[in-house]
């Protein structure tokens, strides 16, 4: 696969080695929309530099990296967007890397979004958006994730009902012939474009 070496700089200094990976297909005007970020975060104090409003978007390890994010700094981040994202990396490893699966204990990096997702506010809005025919990451992770979205804030009631403000503030969309690589990001964005 093509790409380019790049290093990033930080406004406080921290050299960031990146790699630019070319885009394969050609893609029209609705697609080509650029998505920025803007915020930098120090290597051991990942999310002190982000600023007082933050969107975060993520897909696949991204969307476990902004959930890590918010769940560490909940007052920060006001919303979060998330792509065909896994419940934790070894959990993925016996469908990604079967030949790997009875190993998956061994991985060091948990990326354990299962269990950070609890710790995000219930206020904070969150969008899922998952590709039903993604190659990479099944679709029951998003699903799992998203029962997990949908108990925050659950409480009892005297009366014994459960009262879900998860959902309040939280949609999960399947499209059902989104891949891993076909960015359902985009196709959400070319839907609500055309409404």
């Amino acid at each position: 696969m093509p790409y380019e070496d790049l290093e990033l700089e930080t406004s406080d200094n921290v050299k960031l080695r990146c790699y630019l990976l070319s885009q394969k297909k050609v893609l029209d005007a609705v697609h080509a929309t650029p998505i920025k970020s803007d915020w930098t975060a120090t290597n051991d104090e990942a999310g002190s530099a982000i600023p007082m409003l933050r969107i975060l978007y993520g897909q696949s390890i991204g969307g476990a990296v902004s959930i890590d994010l918010a769940s560490r700094n909940p007052s920060k981040i006001k919303a979060l967007i998330l792509e065909n994202t896994f419940t934790s990396l070894p959990s993925l490893i016996p469908h990604a890397l079967p030949v790997l699966g009875p190993f998956s204990f061994l991985c060091h990096q948990k990326w354990d979004s299962a269990s950070k997702v609890p710790l995000i506010p219930a206020t904070t809005p969150i969008l899922m958006l998952s590709g039903a025919k993604d190659e990479i990451v099944p679709k029951e992770h998003m699903r799992a994730l998203w029962e997990i979205v949908a108990r925050r804030g659950e409480k009892q009631t005297a009366g014994g009902r459960e009262y879900k403000v998860g959902l309040e503030r939280a949609k999960f969309m399947e499209f059902e012939d989104g891949g891993h690589s076909e960015r359902c990001f985009l196709n959400f964005k070319s839907s609500a474009n055309n409404k």
